[in-house]
């Protein structure tokens, strides 16, 4: 075997070793904000094991993962209704002022 096709080899053994350690370890948080009626979340990557060294780690893997998933990363929203006969909460000071009166 040539020298240069050993190098390549290792390098193609390396590199499925990096991805398959960062699917392994992948264990993503989902984070939010919202409040009584909406909701919206997206995935955070946080892993197994490693923490700040994962994280560093396996930052350029993370990033192609949100090139190659966008849908998988991406923000999502849910709306609720609010119940029959429930009000809906005040969202600014002119709706409190109508509340009053």
């Amino acid at each position: 075997m040539s020298r240069v096709r050993v190098i390549v080899v290792g390098i193609v053994l390396l590199l499925a070793a990096y991805v398959g350690s960062y699917l392994a370890l992948l264990d993503p948080i989902e984070v939010g904000d919202g409040g009584l009626y909406r909701w919206s979340s997206c995935r955070v990557p946080a892993y197994r094991a490693g923490s700040d060294f994962a994280d560093a780690v396996f930052r350029p893997a993370a990033w192609v993962d949100r090139q190659v998933r966008p849908d998988y990363w991406a923000w999502r929203e849910e709306v609720w209704e609010s119940p029959a006969g429930v009000a809906k909460p005040a969202t600014c000071r002119n709706d409190w002022a109508a509340q009053r009166s």
